[in-house]
């Protein structure tokens, strides 16, 4: 994991170098998967907080670990100016947790170069 940083990092730097920012604002949050069973800390009663904290400081790019996906799909309907790439671990598909990655105002022709980048 600790390897790939790096080349994420310089993969995303083109994108904002023509666009002229000299920052790039990085969060990562652990979501602790949807578990019915967290009774007050349950993703129900977290997630409109974390959204508003996402659109209140407005990262360029955020990771999130531990995403089922009705967690990243309820962030994508909430977050609409940012684009996802991820799989879940399970099956490489939808199954299981994610370890997602979002980027904001994305063309979708730059989301396939972070589609090849492989979060596990």
């Amino acid at each position: 994991m600790l390897r790939i940083l790096p080349v994420l990092f310089l993969s995303l730097f083109p994108f904002f170098h023509t666009n002229a920012q000299t920052e790039l604002t990085v969060l990562t949050y652990n979501l602790r998967f949807d578990n019915p069973g967290d009774g007050v800390d349950a993703w129900p009663k977290r997630r409109d907080f974390l959204a508003g904290q996402l659109r209140f400081h407005a990262p360029d790019v955020f990771g999130v670990q531990e995403a089922l996906l009705r967690q990243l799909e309820y962030l994508d309907e909430q977050l609409p100016v940012y684009g996802r790439v991820g799989v879940g671990r399970d099956d490489g598909k939808e199954g299981g947790e994610y370890s997602a990655l979002y980027a904001c105002h994305y063309p979708s022709d730059h989301l396939p170069v972070l589609a090849r980048l492989r979060f596990e």
